[in-house]
């Protein structure tokens, strides 16, 4: 029934778009749900996903994964490592998203640049499980 529900939001959710759908992927349950959800319907999604530029972490691995699994285009982004450049996108972000958690404000740097990223590539749909951990009212 919850597949059939999350199906059918995002037949609604994206109907009569000629856009691609991204979805940001961990490899973990809530972005494989949207991915298969989305694959249920005529859409076919693309997988993307971060990673610092010097490693690849394991849920960049996972994404990876998950698109070769169901033979789907994977768009990776690497985030910069440099201390320069992460203190500056760090302040920026802050200031523009009014991020004063340390828990937001370091999730939240790599999410924007991939957000970035993918704006300058003209994507217009991005699907992400995040915030699905958060507790319900």
């Amino acid at each position: 029934m919850l597949r059939e529900m999350l199906t059918q939001d995002m037949q609604t959710t994206f109907a009569n778009t000629a856009h691609p759908v991204y979805v940001a992927a961990s490899g973990g349950v809530d972005s494989s749900c949207l991915a298969v959800a989305l694959l249920s319907t005529e859409l076919q999604p693309i997988i993307t996903s971060f990673t610092l530029d010097d490693r690849e972490s394991e849920d960049f691995r996972a994404a990876r994964k998950l698109a070769k699994h169901f033979a789907l285009d994977f768009v990776p982004i690497h985030v910069p490592t440099d201390p320069e450049f992460i203190r500056k996108s760090v302040l920026r972000n802050m200031q523009n998203y009014k991020l004063v958690k340390k828990a937001d404000i370091e999730c939240m740097y790599p999410f924007i640049y991939m957000i970035e990223k993918l704006g300058e590539m003209d994507v217009r749909y991005l699907a992400s499980g995040m915030w699905a951990d958060d507790p319900f009212p």
